[in-house]
C-alpha cells in the first residue's frame, strides 16, 4: 500500500481533524529523518516543545515565519532538498485548532518530505505505526 492509499484509510476511519497531536508527532518524527538547515532544526524543536506545552502558539509562528523567510523566494523550488526539508517542517508549525484540511496537509507532507530525502516505504510505514490502532 502506497502513502496516499494508507492516508485515505485512516482518513475513513479517523476525524483525522481530531488527530492534531498524532499528525504532529508523524510530522516531527519524518522530519527528524532528513537533512535540516539551522532554522529548520529550531523550529523543529519548537514544534516539539509546543507537542509537549512547552511554548506558545506565539513562538511556534515566530519559528514558522523564521523558516519561510529561510526560503523566501526559492519557497517553490522543491528540486532544493533545503526547501523541501524546510517546507515538511513548516507542516509541522501550526498551532492546535488551525482550520486547515488534516488530509491535505498530510497529503502535503508527503511530496515536501520525498522532495527532501525520504524514503517513500518509510513514509508509509511511520503513517501506518502512527495509526496503527485505527488501521486493525
Amino acid at each position: 500500500m502506497n502513502y496516499r492509499d494508507t492516508l485515505e484509510d485512516i482518513e475513513l476511519r479517523l476525524d483525522l481533524g481530531r488527530e492534531f497531536d498524532a499528525i504532529e508527532r508523524f510530522y516531527v518524527g519524518v522530519c527528524r529523518s532528513l537533512e535540516l538547515s539551522a532554522a529548520a532544526r529550531e523550529a523543529l524543536e519548537v514544534a516539539t516543545q509546543y507537542l509537549e506545552h512547552a511554548v506558545s502558539d506565539e513562538d511556534l509562528e515566530r519559528a514558522r515565519v523564521a523558516c519561510w523567510a529561510s526560503i523566501k523566494g526559492r519557497d517553490l523550488d522543491l528540486c532544493d532538498r533545503e526547501v523541501a526539508s524546510t517546507r515538511a517542517v513548516i507542516c509541522a508549525m501550526y498551532p492546535r485548532g488551525w482550520g486547515d484540511n488534516a488530509f491535505c496537509a498530510l497529503d502535503a507532507f508527503e511530496e515536501f518530505a520525498t522532495a527532501a530525502g525520504a524514503n517513500p516505504d518509510d513514509l508509509v510505514l511511520a503513517l501506518q505505526t502512527t495509526f496503527a490502532d485505527a488501521l486493525r
